[in-house]
């Protein structure tokens, strides 16, 4: 399986069996945390620990038997920080997805309090991922949940501006990936512009946004076969 098939297999979990990762995936999410801390000069990291999800205040009984998750962090001064959190977060949540394990994005759910990360002088946590071996099918909770959050998706063709009609083949196949990425409370902010052979994408100002612009840029580099990177803008 490489990313572009983790794309369709992807869901946010939020129930875990109540084991630690296996040995050869943690290995394997290292590796990548390594690589991607690299390329992006964020401060990732992966924390074995409950506590930050062990308050039932806190996380409103949304997540069970949470064993890890990410910390995504970085430099404050960073003018696109949260944008590369979420797309160097999202390659780590399909490199997740890709080794069998289930994910899910967490805003504010969880105990900032009780988070654990190592932070240097002027870096920040913008949120975490939590991650684990998820608990069979989906169960009533995130099925529930699911159906909450999912009552107003939008249309593909709500998701972007094209002055060619019908829009191109390859377009179109990216966007559809970009339909499927995750986004804060489902509100899909993000829209990608293809004009006069050139591609942007925009979306509002709200931090929150900035994430989900670059989780959908993500998406989309991944199933582009068109030359297009938003990847070179960060």
């Amino acid at each position: 399986m490489d990313l572009t098939q983790a794309i369709l297999l992807r869901k946010s979990r939020r129930s875990y069996k109540d084991e630690p990762i296996p040995q050869m995936q943690a290995d394997a999410l290292l590796r990548s945390i390594d690589e991607l801390n690299a390329q992006s000069g964020l401060h990732i990291q992966l924390v074995t620990d409950k506590q930050a999800f062990a308050s039932i205040r806190k996380n409103y009984g949304f997540f069970k038997n949470v064993p890890a998750y990410f910390v995504l962090a970085g430099n404050e001064s960073d003018p696109k920080l949260h944008e590369k959190v979420g797309y160097y977060g999202e390659l780590l949540v399909l490199e997740a997805t890709r080794l069998g394990l289930g994910t899910c994005w967490v805003g504010s759910t969880y105990d900032k309090a009780q988070t654990k990360a190592e932070l240097a002088e002027g870096e920040r946590v913008v949120c975490v991922v939590s991650v684990g071996v998820a608990a069979g099918n989906d169960t009533l909770r995130e099925r529930t949940i699911y159906s909450m959050i999912h009552t107003k998706s939008k249309k593909l063709e709500d998701l972007y501006e094209c002055d060619e009609t019908p829009p191109p083949a390859w377009f179109l196949s990216a966007m559809n990936a970009v339909l499927r990425a995750p986004s804060a409370r489902n509100k899909q902010p993000v829209r990608i512009i293809y004009k006069d052979g050139k591609i942007e994408a925009a979306t509002g100002e709200f931090q929150v946004n900035k994430i989900d612009l670059g989780i959908a840029k993500c998406h989309f580099d991944l199933e582009c076969k068109n030359g297009f990177q938003f990847k070179n803008e960060l």
